[in-house]
C-alpha cells in the first residue's frame, strides 16, 4: 500500500491511487512533510504547505496529473479561485485551468472530492453535475453541426466561384 494511500484509508471498492501516473503519485509522495505530528502536503500550485486532508492528497494527485500527463503550465493553474453561479458568489473551485489566449478566463474547472465508500458526490450534486455535462455536451454537438454548415457553404461558395470563373475564362457569361 502506497503512502497516500494509506493517508486516504481507501475502501477496497473505490478509485484507487494507482489510477493516478506512477509519476503523479511520486511527486505527491515526495511532497509529504511531517509538522508537529500530522501530514501535511506541499501544494504544487500556492507553493505552501498545506493539512494532508484526504480531499487534498486527491487535488494535489490532480494538479499533478494536469502538469504531468496533459502538460499545462502551472502558470495556467489556480487553486481555490473564485467563481460565480448565478448570483452566488460565495464558490470556489478546487482547480481552474486558465485559457491560453485569455489567461483570465477560466478553460477548465475542477472539483474534488475526497474517496469515500460511499461516493464523493452526493446524489443531488452528481445529478446537477450531469445536467451541466450534458448541456456542454450538446452546446459542443452544436458547434460542431454549425462549423460543419458553415464549411459546407464556404465550399459551395468556392465551387460556383470556381465555376463562374472557368466560364468567364471560357468566355461564357457568368452569373
Amino acid at each position: 500500500m502506497s503512502k497516500l494511500s494509506a493517508l486516504l484509508s481507501l475502501p477496497s471498492k473505490s478509485l484507487p491511487v494507482e489510477t493516478f501516473l506512477p509519476r503523479a503519485v511520486k511527486a505527491v509522495e515526495g511532497s509529504l512533510v511531517e509538522k508537529n505530528g500530522k501530514p501535511y502536503i506541499t501544494c504544487a500550485v500556492r507553493h505552501k504547505d498545506v493539512l494532508a486532508k484526504p480531499e487534498e492528497v486527491v487535488r494535489q494527485l490532480w494538479i499533478q496529473t494536469l502538469l504531468k500527463q496533459y502538460h499545462y503550465p502551472i502558470e495556467r493553474l489556480a487553486v481555490e479561485y473564485p467563481v460565480t453561479f448565478g448570483r452566488d458568489t460565495s464558490k470556489r473551485a478546487d482547480i481552474v485551468v486558465f485559457d491560453a489566449d485569455r489567461p483570465t478566463v477560466p478553460y477548465l474547472i475542477v472539483e474534488v472530492k475526497q474517496i469515500t465508500s460511499k461516493g464523493a458526490i452526493p446524489e443531488k450534486e452528481q445529478n446537477a453535475f450531469e445536467t451541466i455535462a450534458l448541456r456542454a455536451a450538446a452546446f459542443k454537438q452544436e458547434a460542431r453541426d454549425l462549423l460543419a454548415r458553415a464549411q459546407r457553404t464556404v465550399e459551395i461558395a468556392i465551387e460556383e466561384g470556381e465555376a463562374a470563373g472557368m466560364a468567364v475564362l471560357a468566355g461564357g457569361n457568368h452569373v
